[in-house]
């Protein structure tokens, strides 16, 4: 068995969470994220009402920006968020 020593993994120095965006609508609160990890960015959705989601949706802010503003314009519940960044996977493997 391997053991990880926390204070040796520098996963926690390497790691960034910014907030780009960031809306209230009716039906939740939502944010776009960008991840940096080791020098690389992924950004995500994070919607926030009576439920929680939080997807990554790649490393195109493009296109995470344009997935963003849909999901806040079309007030999508977090319930859904899941649904909606599926569909847009599904889009691009397309």
């Amino acid at each position: 068995m391997y053991k990880t020593q926390t204070k040796n993994f520098l996963l926690g120095e390497n790691i960034s969470i910014s907030v780009l965006k960031e809306t209230d609508s009716g039906a939740a609160h939502y944010a776009l994220l960008k991840v940096g990890l080791f020098g690389m960015n992924v950004y995500a959705l994070c919607a926030l009402g009576e439920d929680y989601a939080f997807e990554t949706v790649g490393a195109s802010l493009e296109a995470a920006e344009g997935l963003f503003d849909t999901v806040v314009a079309q007030g999508v519940s977090p319930t859904h968020v899941f649904d909606v960044v599926s569909d847009f996977r599904k889009e691009g493997d397309m």
